[in-house]
């Protein structure tokens, strides 16, 4: 194999994650530009969902309650760990080594999203911007991002075994 298929090879994997990424940023902007009452019935019917899904034969764990009360927060911690994941690895295939610039890259522009999603906020009826929720979609942001470097030192490590 060439260098000029390795370089198709990561230009595909560079399109179809920058894709996902834009897929994710709109679900995260789509949902925030639901009115306070229809994101409302949103979480509930998931809220029901998940109710369904997590209850066991002997009824609710601790976890799963745990989730059911805090689902919309749990979302907004789960949407930019996916987030800051896919940015992660977006930036990772931009060369062979992980540096430093790529990751503050990742989270930068996950902090950014997390800034412009509340804001839009702002301006739709019964919604409102809190800097706790910037918070906590930024550290979901970083959380995704330290999963690509967990994930990368493991492929590596794998490789390198395979190698030598």
């Amino acid at each position: 194999m060439g260098n000029s298929a390795i370089g198709k090879k990561t230009r595909l994997k560079r399109y179809i994650v920058f894709s996902v990424i834009v897929f994710t940023i709109t679900f995260i902007f789509y949902n925030s530009l639901q009115t306070a009452e229809r994101s409302m019935n949103l979480s509930y019917q998931f809220e029901i969902f998940l109710n369904t899904v997590l209850r066991g034969k002997n009824g609710l764990s601790r976890f799963g309650a745990f989730i059911l009360n805090n689902i919309r927060k749990v979302a907004h911690f789960l949407e930019f760990e996916l987030l800051g994941f896919e940015f992660g690895l977006f930036f990772i295939t931009l060369g062979k080594r992980i540096r430093l610039q790529e990751l503050w890259n990742a989270f930068s522009i996950s902090a950014a999203a997390a800034v412009a999603d509340e804001t839009i906020q702002l301006v739709i009826m019964g919604r409102s911007a809190e800097v706790g929720d910037i918070l906590l979609d930024t550290a979901g942001a970083v959380t995704g991002i330290i999963l690509v470097l967990i994930l990368s030192w493991i492929v590596h490590a794998v490789k390198k075994r395979k190698a030598g």
